[in-house]
């Protein structure tokens, strides 16, 4: 089962950081509380995430980016811009949701060659090799 902290760290990274970089502090107390903040979250990431949550992280990240542009866009912009603009970005939006769930969801499988088709597909290569590389 996958841990609720696997999807929650980078949404909680990417909003804190970009919350701190966004402020009016001076640069060392920003650099200073960015710092606590990837020391609270390697922290949170060693005593919570599981070596099989190394494989779900690239997917929650682009979640949490998700996250962030839908609510940029709803909060901020949905009222600035024209109906056809936020009409082309859900459209858009609704593409990019489906070519991402199949990519998901897909099993690429893998290709076996044998070692026959890999000397045809390379022989210089083989055969350099098989002299034994460079002569000095």
């Amino acid at each position: 089962m996958i841990d609720r902290a696997t999807f929650v760290i980078p949404l909680f990274t990417m909003v804190c950081v970009g919350s701190l970089l966004e402020s009016s502090f001076h640069f060392l107390f920003k650099l200073a509380l960015i710092s606590l903040v990837l020391f609270c979250v390697k922290f949170v990431s060693s005593t919570y995430l599981t070596s099989n949550s190394s494989e779900i992280l690239p997917f929650a990240t682009y979640l949490a980016q998700k996250v962030l542009m839908y609510f940029t866009w709803f909060h901020y912009f949905w009222n600035e811009v024209s109906g056809f603009t936020n009409s082309m970005l859900l459209l858009n939006s609704i593409f990019l949701w489906n070519n991402f769930l199949k990519t998901v969801f897909s099993d690429p499988g893998f290709l076996k060659k044998s070692m026959e088709s890999k000397k045809q597909v390379s022989p210089p290569c083989y055969a350099f090799t098989e002299r034994g590389g460079v002569m000095f």
